[in-house]
């Protein structure tokens, strides 16, 4: 997939946005694109994470 990686910048610029593109991001898990939809629910998922397990989850693969 040639356009996984900007999907995927996409995506972690979103997350960095935060709080306020969570309802434009909603509506396009709505997509037909399945790419698209599913990187939508990424993006949200790392929204809604109270605690970012994922980056505790990547500092301690680091550590071992």
């Amino acid at each position: 997939d040639p356009d996984f990686g900007v999907r995927s910048q996409a995506a972690w610029a979103l997350v960095a946005l935060g709080a306020p593109v969570r309802d434009k991001v909603a509506t396009l898990l709505r997509s037909a694109n399945p790419d698209v939809s599913e990187m939508a629910a990424i993006v949200l998922a790392r929204l809604d994470d109270p605690y970012p397990t994922w980056i505790a989850r990547a500092v301690s693969l680091r550590a071992s």
